[in-house]
């Protein structure tokens, strides 16, 4: 999953690869490991819901996902993304 949008003046980008969990944002040249594959609580966890903070650039980013109770790996995901308090993304995929 790849989810793109704007922070400011700059275009920021969420990647997600569905297979090893690893999940990277990167705005202009700063980049950021959100989840790592070689974290446990990445692939085994009892929370539905979780959120990550990252101020970048000057904004503040938060980012939440919310994941199926069951099988959560093979189904999809949702990630809404808010700048500087706004909501700029909603969507659902892998």
């Amino acid at each position: 999953m790849k989810i793109a949008f704007d922070v400011g003046d700059q275009t920021a980008t969420l990647t997600r690869n569905w297979l090893t969990g690893r999940c990277v944002l990167t705005v202009g040249d700063e980049t950021r490991v959100v989840q790592s594959p070689f974290n446990p609580a990445t692939h085994f966890s009892f929370n539905l819901e979780r959120h990550w903070h990252y101020p970048l650039g000057g904004h503040d980013i938060v980012i939440e996902k919310k994941r199926p109770l069951l099988v959560a790996g093979f189904r999809p995901q949702t990630y809404r993304i808010f700048v500087d308090g706004k909501l700029v993304v909603d969507q659902t995929g892998y």
